[in-house]
């Protein structure tokens, strides 16, 4: 099977104790599943669900499964809108109105809401000739996010007797494939991924399983599901601009915006034990014992042992948040008809408390996801985009010749600093931060590109046949412009005391150079020697040659 880009060829491609992947040190521990086709049938019999043919891989699934891996789905938005405009003075606009929106065919999925009107007000005045102030403020409803309905959708929960769990969507016992989720330590009776990987590859044969948990006969079918109750996202925007006109040509502005984001998609899990354990119902667990040496104190350190006799169990549900504050401040000139300059600068803040549904956005700790609340990964503080434009002067050599550019400043982006295992023992391995960090404490490389273009328009035989040739240099300087830096630390808290904060920081660089130790003794001896160093990078110098017939 094939390795991960940093993969060690000679080593097995999954961890079989406890702790980093040394076979991909810059990922970490993964998360394995494998689906299997079921059809509607409800007791269908466990073993061989199917055999894929092997030569050439033709398929991912055979022709005749395609109805058990599609939905078809009779899905209508509808949205209807008022909208008014009142000119209380010469000076003084009011716009005002509302909308309210609704979906329908999503019944089987949720509780669709109904509330989905939406009020929004702006107003523009302008005191004198040369001043214009404009604000607004609205809430906008987004739409329910189809693609987690519909990955949960088609897919067969375990059923656990009694279990204190949500209610699947309708119809899900007889839906029609099943995600079993594998440990990648050793359990006797329990294929490990590259198990089932080497018989998959060398067979083609994809094996389902009893949907039935029992704490005698645990199953690796997971439950997932979205929370039926789900309202609808919504934000509240407010703005405030004030542009003026201070010379000829010349105008500068300055505004400011406001976006708080509500009922968010965010993921949970629903198969952990409590810290303190589970001594009474139908599925009681042991507590957790003693977290080893050197763990963060006051963090949770879990039993490691599941709620459930079941795979992974995630819920879906529209509980997050975040907010944008942002302030602008622009200026544009104008130089006749042949020049012409813009500039603006942003210096914004935004606050998340999970970016999406994925494994890394998990929370930490299940039982206290208030603490998932910090800087976003999509924070950018600084922002500053320059572009001007100049057009050749009639009747000399340059007419007709645009030369523009465009220049782009931009701070780093934060990251998270990630263990790279599952080191509070939580079953999930991807969401481990180190020590007692928040999320997104290491800021990366600042963006850097200017991109010029200089182009010509030759008239073909009048002035309505036109060739446009033009030569594009993308990021001229060939600035190295780092996208993501390798977030795995490698241990489950800082070492040395050394705490690294921002991409070539000297901390960084004397992980990267093997100069850090002081390491938790329970785990590696020294912090990933490939944290903090480029994961993807943006492009490098392009250049573009065009041409456009225009008639």
């Amino acid at each position: 099977m094939a390795l991960p880009p940093n993969g060690n060829p000679l080593l097995p491609p999954f961890p079989s104790v406890p702790g980093p992947n040394p076979a991909d040190i810059a990922n970490g521990v993964p998360i394995a599943f494998q689906s299997a086709p079921l059809g509607t049938t409800v007791n269908f019999t466990p073993g061989v669900a199917e055999t894929l043919p092997t030569n050439g891989w033709p398929h991912a699934y055979l022709p005749e499964q395609e109805q058990n891996f599609s939905v078809n789905l009779n899905h209508n938005y509808f949205g209807f809108f008022f909208q008014d405009q009142w000119k209380i003075m010469p000076k003084l606009t009011l716009n005002y109105g509302v909308r309210y929106d609704f979906e329908s065919g999503l019944s089987d999925q949720m509780d669709v809401s109904h509330k989905g009107v939406q009020p929004r007000i702006g107003l523009a005045y302008s005191p004198d000739s040369k001043t214009v102030i404009r604000a607004g403020f609205g809430l906008f409803n987004d739409r329910y996010n189809l693609s987690f309905l519909f990955i949960t959708y088609p897919q067969r929960p375990a059923i656990l007797a009694n279990a204190d769990l949500p209610p699947n969507r309708r119809g899900a016992e007889s839906a029609v494939y099943q995600l079993n989720q594998y440990p990648f330590i050793p359990v006797p009776g329990i294929p490990t991924p590259a198990d089932l990987a080497k018989t998959f590859f060398t067979t083609g044969e994809v094996f389902s399983h009893s949907v039935v948990g029992t704490a005698t006969a645990p199953t690796p079918v997971g439950y997932s599901y979205t929370d039926r109750h789900s309202p609808l996202p919504y934000s509240e925007q407010a703005s405030l601009e004030i542009d003026r006109q201070i010379g000829k040509g010349f105008t500068i502005g300055a505004g400011y915006l406001f976006v708080a984001a509500h009922h968010l998609l965010r993921s949970t899990l629903g198969n952990l034990c409590p810290v303190g354990g589970i001594s009474t119902g139908a599925y009681p667990c042991p507590p957790a014992g003693l977290p080893p040496p050197g763990y963060p104190a006051g963090k949770n350190f879990y039993s490691g042992i599941p709620r459930y006799p079941a795979g992974l169990i995630c819920c879906n549900d529209l509980t997050g948040n975040s907010a944008y504050h942002g302030g602008t401040l622009e200026v544009n000139k104008t130089g006749g008809k042949y020049f012409n300059l813009n500039a603006s600068y942003t210096l914004s803040h935004t606050m998340d408390d999970g970016t999406f549904a994925t494994f890394i956005s998990v929370p930490e700790d299940v039982f206290r996801r208030s603490l998932e609340r910090a800087t976003s990964n999509q924070d950018a503080r600084h922002r500053l985009v320059s572009n001007f434009s100049f057009t050749g002067p009639d009747d000399t050599f340059l007419q007709k010749f645009v030369l523009s550019n465009i220049v782009i400043l931009q701070s780093p982006r934060p990251f998270t600093l990630f263990v790279g295992f599952d080191a509070n023992n939580d079953l999930i391995p991807a969401a481990d931060r180190v020590g007692n960090l928040s999320r997104n404490t290491y800021k990366g490389d600042s963006f850097q590109s200017w991109d010029v273009r200089l182009s010509r328009t030759i008239n073909l035989g009048g002035d309505r046949t036109r060739l446009e040739v033009a030569v594009d240099a993308f990021n001229v300087l060939n600035r190295p412009n780092v996208d993501e830096v390798v977030g795995v630390y490698g241990t489950y808290n800082l070492c040395g005391g050394q705490q690294p904060r921002q991409y070539k920081d000297a901390a960084s660089q004397a992980i990267q150079s093997l100069q850090v130790g002081g390491c938790p003794v329970a785990g590696p001896p020294v912090p990933n020697p490939l944290f903090g160093t480029p994961r993807t990078m943006f492009n490098p110098r392009q250049l573009q040659l065009s041409m456009k017939l225009l008639f």
